[in-house]
């Protein structure tokens, strides 16, 4: 304890300071907790998914840029929930060819192709998902709750 100018006995801690220490750690926790499980529950926009497509079919030789060339979104399913779905195709002189439907994970980035069931890789894709994954805070690999996104 120590004697304030007034004379009158003060106490080194009181009520006031103890309920902002107390704030100011409740806060500090939840502000960590809550960073910690946010970066577990970051998932990739829709946009990234399309790039990581987009970046595949470029490094395969395919020219996304040209006006015969369409990257469809497909709609979402619901036994798919984790996964944004893409179907390609070119317009060809007489007829529209498919090139490939995809499935993006949306918790690591990784780029299905569909209907082989496989994962797929190539240099330019691996460079960029990992910059994805970097930006959005994702985890790597496959996750263990799921056998791909195959028809």
């Amino acid at each position: 304890m120590s004697i304030n100018k007034r004379g009158a006995k003060h106490a080194w801690w009181n009520k006031k300071d103890g309920r902002t220490a107390i704030l100011v750690l409740t806060v500090a926790l939840t502000s960590l907790l809550g960073s910690e499980s946010a970066f577990a529950g970051n998932t990739l926009a829709r946009d990234q998914a399309k790039t990581i497509v987009l970046t595949f079919l470029k490094s395969k030789g395919y020219r996304t840029d040209s006006a015969k060339f369409d990257l469809e979104v497909d709609p979402d399913e619901s036994d798919l929930k984790n996964y944004f779905l893409f179907h390609a195709y070119f317009n060809s002189d007489s007829r529209l060819v498919s090139i490939g439907s995809y499935a993006v994970d949306r918790r690591t980035a990784a780029l299905w192709e569909r209907l082989a069931c496989r994962q797929l890789q190539t240099a330019a894709l691996l460079r960029m998902q990992r910059k994805l994954r970097r930006e959005a805070g994702l985890q790597k690999g496959v996750p263990e709750d799921t056998d791909g996104p195959c028809f």
